[in-house]
């Protein structure tokens, strides 16, 4: 895996949860060059869930990465069978553990993509690929992504997410992301390319996404998504 940067910090994961607004898309890869303009909006959820949420999921849809990532598992429902005490003490152990997992949703003209990715506390800000993928996007040509996010910068307006992969295929790009459709500024807007580009990311190409306003945010699977999680642990 291509190493990347250092991520960025934040001092609570209530900065990166919640709704998020398609800026650009930047790749890095030389093979990719432009500046595209796109109407259609990219729609972001992020939010926490629960090592049972996510196992029970998997069991539903059978999904996983082969053995490896099966051991992983028993050895988490082992421990969460010795501490099942009570809802409340389960809840506690789960915000003690080192590993914890996030539900990334990516909606873009009603074509969803659901990532499961976990991260270790003590690297908030880098994430692993978890399972498989779910969603409609799934139904296009589509090469599972098994890969890293990584939080390249995290303030109060925007977030900059890396994703990373180098097997089976090449994917290296980041995608700018505002609380707000249409938030940032030009100068905002090449201060983070030049973030990009001192953190050794080169800025190949840019896909700039909403520029026909805000999304119809009524009919988007994200903000139902968004009401879903309305219980998403207090950090």
């Amino acid at each position: 895996m291509q190493e990347l940067p250092k991520t960025a910090s934040f001092t609570s994961k209530k900065q990166i949860m919640g709704m998020w607004f398609g800026t650009e898309v930047i790749t890095h890869h030389d093979h990719d060059v432009g500046e595209y303009n796109y109407e259609s909006c990219i729609i972001v959820h992020l939010s926490e869930i629960t090592h049972e949420m996510m196992q029970q999921d998997n069991k539903q849809h059978h999904y996983g990465y082969g053995q490896d990532y099966l051991h992983h598992e028993r050895e988490h429902e082992r421990y969460h069978n010795r501490n099942h005490h009570s809802r409340d003490s389960v809840d506690q152990t789960y915000k003690n553990q080192p590993t914890r997992y996030l539900r990334l949703i990516w909606d873009e003209k009603g074509v969803v993509l659901e990532y499961t990715l976990r991260f270790n506390n003590t690297r908030r800000g880098f994430w692993m690929s978890s399972s498989p993928q779910k969603g409609t996007m799934l139904e296009l040509p589509y090469n599972q992504f098994t890969g890293t996010v990584q939080v390249i910068k995290a303030v109060g307006t925007h977030i900059v997410l890396t994703f990373c992969q180098n097997l089976p295929t090449s994917q290296l790009f980041s995608i700018v992301l505002t609380r707000h459709p249409n938030e940032l500024s030009v100068d905002e807007i090449h201060s983070i390319r030049s973030l990009l580009k001192r953190r050794g990311l080169n800025v190949a190409s840019v896909r700039k996404v909403c520029l026909n306003g805000a999304p119809q945010l009524a009919i988007s699977y994200a903000s139902l998504i968004l009401l879903a999680f309305t219980f998403v642990f207090k950090l």
